[in-house]
């Protein structure tokens, strides 16, 4: 069987990468501060009935200083009659005290939108990174952890930006996801597999 493939360059290195629908892939990358590589987070068009099948849509390029971004995810949210796109992704501010390492964005009516930033981690070492992002299906909770050990998982609002609380698993986590209904977290060590209920908090 053969099947459909296109190639596209965007012109830096990719480190995440979700669908926002059927035909709209967001990508983000880029290079470490100060370097010649933007980081960038870009919407690009698939369509394989068109010529160009992928096209570069929107595109938001972030600030030089940034260090690449490396955690990327998205979900749909139903509002006002209306559908958007909460997008989050993980970012260190080189040489900022706080550093804002979670970035919240839009995309709404075709368009791409910086939202806002937050520091949750709360660290002064630069070699710490948002490592792990996760979004619920209905965009109403998020998951973040970052690369420090053990490794803390952070819920929190990602309409208001705020943490609701902390899981301290006493491991180092290698994934983790929420359930379909986004009231289930599981994530995932070298040795276990971890359910909890972030409603009840039981595991």
């Amino acid at each position: 069987m053969k099947y459909l493939a296109s190639e596209y360059n965007v012109g830096y290195s990719l480190h995440g990468a979700k669908f926002l629908n059927d035909c709209m892939l967001l990508v983000t990358g880029g290079g470490q501060a100060n370097t010649d590589i933007p980081n960038k987070l870009t919407a690009l068009r698939v369509d394989f009935e068109k010529k160009k099948v992928i096209k570069r849509f929107r595109e938001i390029t972030l600030n030089s200083n940034d260090d690449c971004p490396t955690t990327l995810d998205a979900a749909a949210v139903h509002g006002q009659g209306s559908l958007s796109n909460v997008i989050l992704m993980g970012c260190n501010e080189t040489n900022s005290t706080p550093n804002h390492h979670l970035r919240k964005f839009t995309f709404e009516n075709d368009h791409l939108k910086f939202i806002a930033s937050a520091d949750f981690n709360r660290s002064d070492d630069p070699t710490e990174y948002n490592k792990l992002t996760a979004l619920s299906s209905d965009g109403t909770v998020a998951a973040i952890a970052s690369s420090k050990l053990p490794t803390v998982i952070r819920i929190i609002d990602p309409m208001k930006m705020g943490e609701k609380y902390e899981i301290e698993t006493g491991n180092q986590v290698k994934d983790l996801h929420f359930s379909p209904d986004g009231k289930v977290i599981c994530y995932i060590t070298e040795t276990t597999l971890e359910v909890i209920s972030i409603v009840t908090g039981r595991f």
